[in-house]
């Protein structure tokens, strides 16, 4: 009886691993959403998360300059700092910040409801990619960069 009760328990076990997906897969999918528009991140293009993905777009894209948008998640303490505090917007705020962008890309990695208003005030914002719950949202540079002439 107790051979006959383990082997049931291994196959159930085994069958829960097959058939329920694990938190692992959506991990895993935010990573290969994150490396499948990496070719949009330049090293002057502004990153721009929220609370739920500032530590995967930061790890992914080898970052420590993104801001934050709409929500500050475990991010809260350090962007109390004075020298942090400019790093963080709500969605009226980053409308001002999009419009006078200048020769920088800017990219939103934020949840669609983060950036649905933004988009309707800053209409030349283009969703590149969506992935579940999350967009991934490019706003072209304003103006092209020009060489000095020296």
């Amino acid at each position: 009886a107790i051979p006959l009760f383990g082997l049931a328990t291994a196959a159930l076990m085994a069958g829960m691993q097959l058939g329920v997906p694990g938190s692992g897969s959506v991990s895993s999918g935010i990573e290969r959403f994150l490396r499948s528009n990496a070719r949009h991140v330049a090293p002057n293009t502004i990153v721009v998360a929220d609370g739920r993905t500032a530590h995967a777009v930061c790890f992914i894209y080898q970052r420590a300059d993104a801001y934050m948008l709409h929500e500050k998640g475990e991010l809260d303490y350090g962007l109390a700092y004075p020298d942090a505090e400019h790093r963080y917007f709500t969605q009226e705020s980053i409308v001002p910040f999009l419009a006078e962008r200048g020769t920088n890309d800017v990219v939103a990695i934020v949840r669609e409801g983060h950036i649905d208003h933004v988009l309707e005030a800053v209409p030349e914002g283009e969703v590149v990619d969506a992935f579940r719950y999350l967009r991934f949202v490019r706003f072209p540079a304003l103006k092209a960069e020009t060489p000095d002439e020296s």
